[in-house]
């Protein structure tokens, strides 16, 4: 089953939900999770959802729109695009002009999650990151694929009314946030558990503020692309293991994961990248790929 962008949405608080959790955890909505689908067919789709040219004219237009203004913030260079695919290339561009607009007030990020930092967002090919305003040092790295969910409520002093944890296999857990009010809130996978970082609007009257509706254009972005990017890496290590890798599922032993590194993944890589190069010359149906495709990752 191929999944559409409106499937990464909650349809109550219009966050993005990580397509395998059974309900929005800003909201507790409930919904379908597709892991059962991705044990049929690792490929979801995403990538294709991304590629969809009415989704590459949306992201031409975020970056076309902040194109002149982008380069006078003096924004985090961000690394590690080179060889990503056009598609990828672009919405990782768009998030990242997105991420690196102003400095924002942010809560959760360690050492001291209480206290609040004032950071500039950046991502890279892999992670958000939260790096300080003034000195630039990475103060949390949040991998993509590791986003659970993202939501900018409408009314950031309220909070999170209806938060009901992270469900998954018929299994809520429930934990006060650490973060209960911002204008936008990460939920991501940490430490085989989940945790928190919000981010708002640096207070005083010199700061530069961000309008109520830029949080939900970032959070749409941004979870666009953790989807595209958890696509990646549960094609690449196997679905087993991104679960353990995202606290989802039981952790993979060692000596198996291992296994799987040395022996499975070279031999994985080199059929997939061939199977690719089929496709790109027009030499196999688009049904035979995603077919040969499945038989190649069930290897894993």
């Amino acid at each position: 089953m191929a999944i559409s962008e409106t499937d990464l949405f909650c349809p109550t608080c219009k966050g993005y939900v990580h397509p395998f959790l059974e309900a929005c955890p800003a909201c507790g909505a409930a919904r379908r999770s597709h892991v059962d689908d991705v044990v049929g067919d690792p490929d979801l789709g995403i990538a294709a959802v991304v590629a969809d040219p009415g989704t590459q004219r949306r992201i031409t237009h975020i970056i076309n729109g902040y194109a002149l203004t982008a380069p006078r913030l003096n924004l985090p260079r961000r690394t590690g695009l080179e060889g990503k695919r056009e598609p990828d290339y672009a919405i990782a561009e768009a998030t990242g002009m997105l991420a690196g607009l102003l400095p924002l007030r942010a809560y959760g990020c360690p050492p001291t999650p209480a206290a609040p930092v004032d950071v500039v967002l950046a991502t890279t090919t892999d992670d958000l990151e939260a790096r300080g305003h003034r000195d630039r040092a990475v103060r949390l790295r949040i991998p993509l694929a590791g986003i659970l969910g993202l939501a900018a409520p409408p009314s950031p002093s309220r909070g999170l009314p209806g938060w009901s944890g992270v469900r998954f296999g018929g299994v809520t857990t429930v934990r006060t946030p650490a973060v209960p009010t911002g204008s936008l809130i990460v939920t991501y996978a940490a430490d085989r558990s989940f945790s928190q970082l919000s981010v708002q609007n640096r207070p005083g009257i010199t700061s530069a503020k961000a309008r109520a509706d830029f949080y939900a254009t970032f959070g749409h972005w941004l979870g666009l692309t953790a989807a595209a990017a958890a696509e990646h890496r549960w094609t690449a290590i196997g679905l087993r293991r991104y679960l353990a890798e995202i606290g989802l599922g039981p952790a993979v032993p060692e000596e198996e994961a291992a296994g799987a590194g040395a022996e499975a993944q070279p031999s994985v890589r080199a059929a997939l990248e061939a199977l690719e190069e089929l496709r790109a010359a027009g030499l196999v149906a688009e049904d035979e790929y995603r077919r040969k495709r499945a038989e190649i990752l069930a290897r894993l």
